[in-house]
């Protein structure tokens, strides 16, 4: 019964589905395309010298750049703003742990950190789920 039943839903699923449609190709246009062009190395070419005047290559990349007027006050004043706010800092940050040499190993080796990131306050609403960098998700018993 229930085969019979499956049948039936399968012809009748057959049947509401509208017709393929054909791709229609048009063949005319394919058939009247131009042959394509193609790039072949020569055969038996050996070799293509080009030649240039670099002295004219200089000049016309060169020429708009020194064409370009610009107010030099202007350009100065923000070279001065800009380059007040890139002084160099002294290395390290004020207050944090210092450590020798300055590599990774010597950084995760830093009790100090260590000591910092296990007395970190949690946040509130938030649960302390990694305690330090030697933290795991699971929890293995020994």
């Amino acid at each position: 019964m229930r085969l019979t039943l499956a049948i039936q839903g399968f012809a009748a699923l057959a049947v509401a589905m509208p017709a393929a449609r054909p791709q229609e190709i048009d063949v005319n246009l394919v058939l009247n395309a131009p042959e394509p062009v193609t790039y072949d190395p020569a055969v038996g070419a050996t070799a293509q010298v080009v030649s240039y005047d670099f002295t004219s290559l200089v000049a016309q990349a060169t020429a708009p750049a020194t064409s370009v007027t610009s107010d030099v006050a202007a350009t100065a004043t923000a070279i001065e703003k800009r380059g007040a706010a890139c002084t160099s800092l002294a290395p390290g940050a004020t207050g944090a742990p210092a450590y020798s040499p300055d590599t990774p190993a010597a950084f995760a080796s830093n009790s100090d950190f260590a000591s910092i990131a296990s007395n970190a306050p949690v946040p509130s609403g938030y649960t302390n789920t990694f305690s330090n960098i030697n933290a795991s998700s699971r929890y293995v018993r020994t």
